[in-house]
């Protein structure tokens, strides 16, 4: 697959990829592992997806910093990409900094 192995060489070749790949969890989750902002180009069904989210987070705790906003100020959410990620902590708001 010639779309997975741009991706994994340079996550934001997602952005001129088809629409069928950008919703392509396999293809995004590669594209995200090498560049978090590859997620601005990811369809919108995965944009919003939790559970795909967390697991993007797990590769790449960057991925927090361009998940939907709502998504950051979530307490749950937070304390999940947390759980997947350790180093999402130094990319919480400092609301949640401070929490323990």
């Amino acid at each position: 697959r010639i779309v997975l192995a741009a991706v994994q060489e340079a996550g934001s070749a997602l952005e001129f990829a088809s629409k069928t790949w950008q919703s392509d969890p396999e293809v995004v989750l590669a594209a995200v592992r090498k560049d978090a902002e590859a997620l601005c180009f990811a369809s919108e069904n995965l944009r919003k997806d939790e559970r795909f989210l967390l697991s993007a987070i797990r590769r790449n705790s960057l991925v927090f910093k361009v998940v939907p906003p709502y998504l950051q100020q979530s307490r749950s959410f937070v304390f999940e990409a947390v759980e997947q990620n350790g180093d999402t902590l130094a990319h919480l708001s400092a609301e949640f900094q401070g929490d323990r």
